[in-house]
């Protein structure tokens, strides 16, 4: 048994042919999980950034991740939109760049918490 997972986590295909998702997947024998890396900017919501991609990643059949993620514009609702999406497509953790311009609110952080 061993505590490394090994994750594939190309950016979400916002605006990008999602065949891009595929490209250089290695092989599931390699991959423990898959996430994507996805931002929004100004009035982009979740699903402007990852709805595009979300069939592809789950066709590789493993546990699904948003690795990197976060918004410049309507914060909480960008939130609120990722705990949906978790719950629509079987995400199963998220991780939230938090840092300047993406930076999440001590209220958001505890609501977060919280769950």
């Amino acid at each position: 048994r061993t505590n490394v997972k090994l994750a594939y986590d190309p950016n979400a295909a916002n605006g990008f042919p999602v065949s891009s998702l595929t490209s250089y997947y290695p092989g599931s024998q390699y991959v423990d999980l898959v996430g994507l890396d996805g931002f929004g900017s100004g009035e982009q919501t979740w699903a402007d950034v990852f709805a595009s991609s979300m069939a592809t990643m789950q066709s590789f059949g493993k546990p699904l991740w948003i690795l990197s993620t976060g918004t410049s514009g309507n914060l909480s609702q960008f939130v609120s939109d990722s705990l949906n999406a978790a719950k629509t497509y079987g995400i199963s953790g998220f991780v939230f760049f938090d840092a300047p311009p993406y930076q999440l609110t001590s209220a958001q952080v505890s609501t977060l918490q919280a769950l």
